[in-house]
């Protein structure tokens, strides 16, 4: 028997042998409907941040997260799914960093919020500074990053020119360090010592990606991994859904088919294409963006900043950087609701420089909240003993 896996290629039909007379026609409908032909993507670059779990202080396989925020930035609406992911970007920041998004090239996550890293062009000095306000204390360096630490909460930053590496955990300055010696080479990387998650992010590439420590969601039986991809392209959304099963004989095409179909987002009738090589098994789909717009608006990218008047009981919060807001769209609220004074009074779009004095009680917390669609989303807060966490910057 050869050892060399064997490519299997099953095209799902689509229902239509009924209407057609010639068995022709219908080789024919079905070579032209089935074939989704998912766009090339880029090489998986980003895993040169995500380092081996054996590196890391709890040792244990993760999931593996990226998006390029180019391909998102913005008020306009998009597919739903990429509006979802770009939002839970958006609110699993750590710290209001006052980094303009648009320097943003792509986002790379350890875990859902273990360590953040963020790729484009950032100025060290400002994010130190900034991070300084947010309750920081510069701790020193590590290969090339400026290293900051919070005394009150497990986070830690590392900032260079290039990347900035956010962490939260008990050991979150060992994480940050470990992030940073992924990406210059020092330590060994996810990818390099892992075969299943080299396959798997090789098979969805350098796209928004999301790639399982283990069998995902709604996973076929006999799957131990998986992973996600999505390319947003000429108006349409591609998918892909791959799956490492646990043998090459439970590699089921029709599994896999029943776990596409289940999926959400594949619309009834559409084309849809399943392969196996091996212990991979692949589905492939495409939807018109059109048809799976989102009526909400991506959440925007913030940086605020809160200065707090101790003996006054005022607040004064300010839009650092980011994307412009409606105002109408910005509640400042305490436990006990909205304070008396919001955004909306004075502004009709909240931009960098904007800023609004609030009266609290001393000791209560404050929020930013960001109201749409009958949904709400904390975007920052500041304590009542004066320090602040900022989810919306990313």
């Amino acid at each position: 028997m050869s050892s060399e896996p064997s490519r299997r290629r099953f095209l799902a039909g689509i229902g239509a042998a009924g209407l057609l007379a010639g068995t022709g026609c219908l080789r024919r409908l079905q070579a032209a409907a089935t074939t989704v032909d998912y766009p090339a993507t880029p090489a998986p670059d980003y895993r040169r941040w995500l380092p081996a779990p054996g590196t890391l202080p709890d040792g244990e396989t993760y999931d593996a997260m990226h998006l390029r925020l180019a391909d998102l930035v913005g008020n306009d609406d998009v597919p739903g799914q990429a509006a979802g992911l770009r939002n839970l970007f958006a609110r699993t920041g750590r710290a209001p960093l006052g980094v303009d998004p648009g320097r943003i090239r792509a986002v790379v996550k350890v875990a859902l919020v273990e360590a953040t890293t963020l790729l484009g062009s950032f100025d060290p000095g400002s994010v130190g500074a900034a991070a300084r306000k947010a309750g920081y204390e510069r701790t020193g360096t590590h290969r090339g990053f400026e290293l900051y630490e919070r005394a009150d909460e497990p986070h830690a930053l590392a900032a260079s020119g290039t990347a900035i590496v956010q962490a939260r955990h008990d050991e979150a300055a060992t994480v940050a360090r470990r992030v940073v010696d992924a990406g210059r080479g020092e330590v060994d990387r996810y990818h390099e010592v892992d075969d299943g998650f080299e396959r798997l992010s090789d098979a969805v590439g350098g796209t928004l990606s999301w790639v399982h420590g283990g069998d995902g969601f709604d996973a076929p039986a006999g799957v131990d991994r998986s992973a996600t991809g999505q390319a947003l392209v000429d108006g349409r959304v591609f998918f892909a859904l791959v799956y490492r099963f646990e043998s090459a004989e439970a590699a089921s095409p029709a599994a896999i088919r029943e776990a596409a179909a289940g999926n959400g987002r594949l619309p009834r009738m559409a084309p849809l294409d399943v392969t196996v090589d091996g212990r991979l098994g692949r589905a492939e789909f495409a939807r018109d963006a059109a048809s799976v717009l989102e009526e909400r608006p991506l959440q925007p990218i913030v940086a605020w900043a809160f200065d707090r008047e101790a003996t006054a009981g005022r607040v004064t919060v300010t839009h650092r950087a980011g994307d412009p807001v409606r105002a109408d769209r910005l509640s400042l609220r305490t436990d006990d609701g909205p304070t008396g004074r919001q955004f909306a009074d004075d502004h009709g779009t909240v931009r960098p420089g904007d800023a609004v004095t609030v009266s609290v009680e001393t000791g209560e917390d404050l929020r930013v909240v960001w109201e749409v669609a009958q949904s709400a989303s904390t975007m920052a807060a500041s304590r009542g003993g004066g320090r602040s966490r900022g989810p919306s910057s990313p």
